[in-house]
This record gives structure tokens, C-alpha cells and sequence, in this order.
């Protein structure tokens, strides 16, 4: 499907959801696929990404300090409300609060 890529240039590969905040979870389940990334500045629990077949989404945890979502390169960035989910596609990008932003790079053939 392609990568998540970090503006730090951290690379997380999209076989496996990944919840974004600024703390980590005190248990982790084994059986649960779900990984925990850290992002200073953000909330504690601020935005998952989950995997569900071929299709990838975007989940606001409620957060507080804002989460805000470009379609395409060079696009204006557009809030999103808190608890909002949107379907993302190559290319697009979400900014948590003011501190990073990640892009969804597909994956070519």
C-alpha cells in the first residue's frame, strides 16, 4: 500500500494501524497490531491510522491541539474536527497541532 512518512523522516510501512500521540500507552497488548509512535507536542493520544484491507483512514482522537488535512501537494492545509475520520489517498498529508506532519507516499509497481 505504501508508507507513512514523518516529516522528522521517520518511515512507518502501512502493513500494520499506528496511533500518533505525544506518550506511550502503559500496556500493550500482544495480540494488538496497533503501533504506538511518539510525536512531541501533540497530544497524548491524537490521531490512529488504521489499515482495514486496501483501504487506509485517518482517525482524530479528539484532540485537543488540532489535527489539519492536505489532498495534494501544494494544497491549503483544512482543519479537521476532532473525532472526524477521513479516507486518505496517495499524497495527501495531516499536520498534528503545529509540531509534524506526515505524508501518505503509495507505493509504486
Amino acid at each position: 500500500m505504501g508508507d507513512l512518512v514523518l516529516d522528522d523522516g521517520r518511515d512507518f510501512p502501512l502493513d500494520r494501524s499506528y496511533v500518533f500521540g505525544g506518550e506511550a500507552r502503559d500496556y500493550v497488548d500482544p495480540q494488538d497490531l496497533t503501533v504506538q509512535v511518539l510525536v512531541d507536542g501533540v497530544d497524548e493520544q491524537h490521531l490512529a491510522i488504521q489499515v482495514d484491507g486496501w483501504h487506509l483512514y485517518a482517525h482524530d482522537l479528539d484532540s485537543a491541539s488540532g489535527t489539519a488535512i492536505r489532498f495534494a501537494e501544494g494544497g491549503e492545509f483544512q482543519s479537521l474536527p476532532p473525532g472526524a475520520t477521513v479516507s486518505m489517498h496517495p499524497g495527501m498529508s495531516i499536520r498534528l497541532g503545529s509540531e509534524a506532519t506526515m505524508t501518505y507516499r503509495g507505493r509504486t509497481a
